[in-house]
C-alpha cells in the first residue's frame, strides 16, 4: 500500500480538465495495486494508529465501527491527508477500502454542514468506465441510506450519475437541483467542462 500527498504535478492550465475546476479543489487519486489478496484473505486493519475516525461525524463513526470494526491501512493513512485538504494518491490492492477511504471523507465534509448544506455539487467522482458509474452510485446510496436510518437528523446527501446514457430530462433536472455528489466518466466530464451549464454545476466542486 502506498499513500502520497502532493506527489503529482497537475496541469492547472485552462487547456486541461483539472485547470477548469476550482483551484481550491483537492484531488484524490485511487489506483489498484497489482498485488491482490488471496481468496478469503482480509485486508490488514490498523488498530494501533491513534484514532483514525477522529474528526468524523458521530453518526459516520458509529456506522463505520458497527459495519467494519476498524479501518484498513489505506484508510488510516489516507484520511488525515484528505482531511488536511491535500492532493492524495492511494495505491493499494483491490478490496482494501480505497474507494471508501475517499468517499467517507467526502460524505463527512458534507454531513458536517448539517441543515446548512447548500444545494450545490461539492464532490466529483470520475469513473473510468460508464458501466461502473451506476455501481458507484449504488455503493454510495446504500451507506447513505444506512446513515439516515441511524440518525434522523443526518442531512440528505444526493448522488446522481451523468454519462452518455443519462436522459436529457435528467440532465436538465440536475442543473436545476444539483447533486451533492456527481458520478461521471471522462467523456461526460469533458462535455460538462466545455458547456456553460456544466461549468456552473462544477464551479462549487471541492473534492475530485
Amino acid at each position: 500500500m502506498e499513500t502520497k500527498q502532493n506527489s503529482c504535478q497537475y496541469d492547472h492550465s485552462e487547456h486541461s480538465p483539472i485547470g477548469r475546476l476550482p483551484n481550491e479543489s483537492k484531488i484524490i487519486l485511487l489506483v489498484s495495486h497489482p498485488v491482490r489478496h488471496k481468496r478469503g484473505d482480509l485486508p490488514p486493519l490498523c488498530y494501533n494508529q491513534g484514532m483514525p475516525l477522529t474528526g468524523f461525524h458521530p453518526t459516520i463513526s458509529r456506522w463505520f465501527i458497527e459495519r467494519f470494526g476498524a479501518p484498513t491501512e489505506p484508510q488510516c493513512e489516507g484520511w488525515p491527508r484528505i482531511r488536511a485538504g491535500l492532493h492524495t494518491l492511494i495505491a493499494a490492492p483491490t478490496g482494501t477500502g480505497k474507494t471508501l477511504a475517499a468517499f467517507l471523507s467526502a460524505i463527512n465534509e458534507l454531513a458536517r454542514q448539517g441543515a446548512s448544506l447548500p444545494n450545490e455539487t461539492r464532490v466529483l467522482y470520475v469513473s473510468p468506465l460508464r458501466a461502473l458509474s451506476n455501481d458507484v452510485q449504488k455503493n454510495l446510496n446504500a451507506p447513505l441510506s444506512e446513515l439516515a436510518a441511524l440518525d434522523p437528523d443526518f442531512p440528505e446527501i444526493r448522488v446522481q450519475v451523468r454519462t452518455g446514457d443519462t436522459p436529457q430530462r435528467d440532465r436538465a433536472a440536475m442543473l436545476r437541483t444539483p447533486p451533492h455528489i456527481l458520478v461521471t466518466t471522462p467523456e461526460s466530464l469533458y462535455i460538462l467542462l466545455t458547456s456553460k451549464g456544466g461549468q456552473g454545476l462544477l464551479r462549487t466542486v471541492r473534492t475530485v
